[in-house]
């Protein structure tokens, strides 16, 4: 069990830290894009013009998402998600993945996406 030393967990209970923006995730033909965020991050934030599916784990490959499975977030609103503490200490190099697909087969969609 990893215990976090009191400043830190404050820290992320609060939401410390400065918001950066990513280069935007572009998604064609149903195909999944995905995003290494390491361990230095802990809320992401994410808005499309277009519904997307949303999966978190330590993989960085782009075919992770079950459509069965993955939660739909809906379009035209900003999701605001902590990511899973979890993902960033199991060992893995990459720590955290952010992974996105597209519901519909547009052309392509892109979701926008900033860390804290």
């Amino acid at each position: 069990m990893h215990v976090l030393p009191i400043q830190e967990s404050i820290e992320r209970q609060l939401g410390g830290g400065k918001w950066t923006e990513q280069t935007a995730l572009n998604i064609s033909a149903g195909a999944e894009a995905y995003l290494a965020i390491g361990t230095q991050y802990n809320t992401v934030q994410l808005y499309s013009s277009q519904d997307f599916y949303l999966k978190f784990d330590v993989i960085a490959n782009a075919s992770q998402i079950n459509i069965s499975n993955s939660q739909i977030y809906r379009a035209n609103t900003t999701h605001k998600e902590s990511v899973p503490y979890d993902l960033g200490m199991s060992g893995a190099s990459t720590g955290a993945v952010l992974h996105v697909k597209q519901v519909d087969t547009l052309p392509s969609i892109t979701v926008r996406v900033t860390l804290r």
